[in-house]
């Protein structure tokens, strides 16, 4: 979904839930230049495996820890419509 909403228009910030955590998304994100603000799964690694840009989040939410990174990200609960 991504991709082709990407192909169309131009994204600053992705906002998406524990289900939108994953390299793939996270390496189109990087790829198109947006930021995102996906909520990191508790057991995430730091390991990159080609994406820096997960690794980052990763660290980033646990040095603020999750309302400090919600803070930053502007991330509040909402309702996705598809």
């Amino acid at each position: 979904m991504v991709k082709e909403v990407a192909s169309k228009y131009d994204i600053d910030k992705v906002y998406g839930d524990k289900a939108y955590d994953n390299k793939e998304i996270t390496y189109i994100l990087d790829k198109i230049n947006a930021e995102p603000a996906i909520k990191i799964r508790k057991n995430a690694s730091v390991i990159s495996k080609g994406c820096p840009l997960r690794r980052d989040e990763v660290l980033l939410i646990r040095k603020l820890g999750y309302d400090g990174w919600k803070d930053l990200k502007e991330a509040r609960e909402c309702v996705c419509i598809r």
